[in-house]
Parts: structure tokens; sequence; C-alpha cells
């Protein structure tokens, strides 16, 4: 009963509790049905030499595998993925971290393991993206918050993720989880600098006195890239009329002139349509200071990627707007990302396998492994401002 009452109370709050299928959730389980309850870490782990033999058992990767398996007959219902469970799996063998160290909460406070040892949960919220999952669902736990699984036999599947991962043969040439995600940070990385290049050409055309007319005609693609020099050499293609300005041809005259641009470093008359497209940004939920997410690590790097000495601003509706910017706003989004299937090796020459993780640049676009793309940096390119790899 020792082991089977933590193992069978997991379940159960997994099974009743939509909490406990979140990554929070599950560490909190584990600490409170495994770790609390006082499971015997070290001696059914085999952790020391000195342990019995007859102590040790695979108690704790029979969770694990009983968690895969309600996975995979409801994928959507977990935010976690398999690398999650096989993460916790492995370092609770691995002694690199404290947490699992110890047969009670006695023995981990005379040991002063949080004094002298780091927590895998840091770990794993550092490495927090790793380990979502692609097609979790939030309103599932409303539609479905109690899942029961079929636990017919045939239902059963063998777990090659965790038996077989070193075996390069058994496994697909991509990983399905990996793909779905890269897609979704991809669909992301464009619809964020869409976003900002509308409020680009918002910005432009109002500033060379452009009716509203031809902007919604701009967005909605009925011009063509040709129409958009038509904006700067003084005509727009197709044939479309223009409402010109008393004051478009200074205008033009400002935004050509180099030198003018290297003495003030902005676009002329700015001011005043920042203001407004700031007011605006507030009144539709765009504003910066409405999602923590937007903000989150973003001091830290500012100083990394020089945003004030490049004339990058926090905002992308606050401060100067120069030609150099706007053509950084472009370079720094990958239009094409790199397909997963035929990337065998980083670039540091770290191979790849089933389950090691791929990571885009989103910047240029190339995949890499975790070690070389550690750092997160918010674009230029994306109106949010998110750190992203």
């Amino acid at each position: 009963g020792w082991d089977r009452t933590a193992q069978t109370c997991s379940l159960a709050g997994i099974m009743l509790d939509p909490y406990y299928r979140t990554i929070q959730g599950f560490q909190a389980l584990i600490e409170k049905e495994w770790l609390s309850f006082g499971h015997k870490f070290t001696d059914r782990c085999g952790l020391l030499d000195s342990v019995d033999v007859k102590e040790t058992s695979p108690v704790f990767t029979q969770f694990l595998e009983c968690v895969w398996q309600i996975m995979q007959q409801f994928p959507c219902a977990f935010q976690f993925n398999e690398r999650f469970l096989l993460t916790i799996h492995d370092h609770a063998y691995s002694c690199q971290f404290g947490t699992f160290i110890g047969n009670c909460e006695k023995d981990r406070l005379d040991l002063r393991l949080s004094e002298r040892t780091y927590s895998l949960w840091g770990y794993l919220a550092h490495h927090f993206t790793e380990f979502v999952n692609p097609f979790f669902q939030k309103t599932y736990e409303i539609k479905l918050p109690v899942i029961i699984p079929n636990s017919c036999p045939q239902m059963l599947r063998y777990w090659k993720g965790m038996y077989n991962r070193f075996e390069s043969g058994l496994h697909p040439r991509e990983n399905l989880v990996d793909v779905v995600s890269a897609a979704k940070d991809h669909s992301y990385s464009l619809e964020d600098h869409v976003i900002l290049l509308e409020k680009r050409v918002i910005q432009i055309c109002k500033l060379l006195g452009k009716s509203e007319e031809s902007i919604q005609k701009k967005l909605q693609g009925h011009l063509s890239i040709d129409s958009i020099d038509g904006f700067l050499s003084g005509h727009i293609g197709d044939g479309l009329p223009i409402a010109k300005s008393p004051n478009q041809d200074e205008s033009f005259h400002k935004i050509n002139s180099s030198s003018d641009l290297a003495l003030n470093g902005r676009l002329p008359h700015l001011d005043g349509m920042i203001a407004n497209h700031l007011k605006s940004d507030s009144e539709s939920g765009f504003d910066e200071s409405s999602s923590q997410m937007s903000r989150s690590g973003f001091d830290d790097v500012a100083a990394y990627i020089g945003m004030e000495a490049s004339g990058i601003v926090k905002s992308p509706t606050v401060g100067h707007l120069s030609v150099e910017q706007l053509i950084l706003e472009l370079k720094t989004v990958s239009v094409n990302w790199r397909s997963l299937r035929n990337v065998q090796n980083c670039s540091c020459a770290a191979p790849f396998d089933y389950n090691v993780k791929k990571f885009h640049c989103w910047k240029c676009g190339h995949v890499f492994c975790t070690r070389c793309i550690a750092r997160n940096i918010p674009l230029p390119g994306h109106y949010h401002r998110r750190p992203v790899p």
C-alpha cells in the first residue's frame, strides 16, 4: 500500500481535476502525493549502492507511463507533452537536482537540500516552451472536466519514447509535436509581423496625405507591390487617383533627404500621429501595458541588443520612426522557416535525435539546438515585442 497509494491518488487527481493536467498542477501533484507523502525515491530508484535490491522498484516510472497512456487517449486535455514526462523521469534518477533525493521530507531537511542543491522545477520553468503540448485546449476542462480512460488491453500502447528512445530506426523522422509547435510559432510570428506592418502603412500613408480608401485597399491587398514605390515617387500605379495634400512635396523632400534623416532621425510630423496611435492602441487593447507577457524579460535584454543605441524603441508606437528602423523591422522576421525533416545536426555539430527539441530562429528561420539558442530577445519586426528565440 505504501507505493500503490501514491500511484492511485495521483492518477485519480489527474482524471478528476483539470488543474493537475497543467504543467504547474502536475508539479504540485508530485510535490503533494509523492514528495510530501514520503515516497522512498532513494530506495525505489536505487540511488545508493547500499540500498537493498529488494527495495528497488520502478514505481514512479509506472506512474509516469500511466499518465502517458492517458495522454494518448486525451491528447487535448494535457498542457504538457511527452518530453515533459521523460525529463522528470530522467532527473529522478540522475540526481542532478535535489528534488527527488531522499526517502522522506525529513531526509531532505537533514541533508539541507534546499540550500545545497537546485530544484528541478526551476529548470523546467526555464525551458517551459520545450514542454508545452501544441494540441492542448484550455476549454477542454469545461467540456470534459473529468476524463475516464479506456482500460481495455487493446487501448494500451507501447511507449517507444521511453523504452526505445535511443533506437532511431523505430521513430519517425519528424516529431509530430515539434512540427505542430513550429507551425504555431511560425503563424504567430507572421501574424504579429502583419499587425506591425499594417500600423506602419497607416502611419506612412497618413503622413503623405493618403485617403482612408487608399489605405484600406492597400491593407486588403487591392494595390500591387509597385504601388508602394509610388507612394514615395509621387504617384500610385493601377490608375488609382491620388488626393495630394499641399505639403506633400515638402514631405517627400524631407523623407528622401538623407541629411535631414541624419540630423533629425525621424520622419516629419510624426509626434502627433504617435499620440493618436498610442490612444487607439490603448482603446483597442493593444497597449503594451495590457500584456505582461509582452513585457516579460524585455528590460533584461534591452541592453544586450542595444535598443536605444540602434534607434529601436521599446514600443512600436512610441519614439523615433526612421527609415533605418523600417528596414530593420522588415529584415528581422523570417518569412520562410526551414523544415525539420532533413536537419540531422546543429551548426555546432550537435546531433539531433528524436527526443531532442529543435528550435527555429525567428529571425533567420534556421534550426538550432537548445544550447545555441538559449537566449530569447524581442524582435523589432514584431508588434508585441515578446521575447522569442
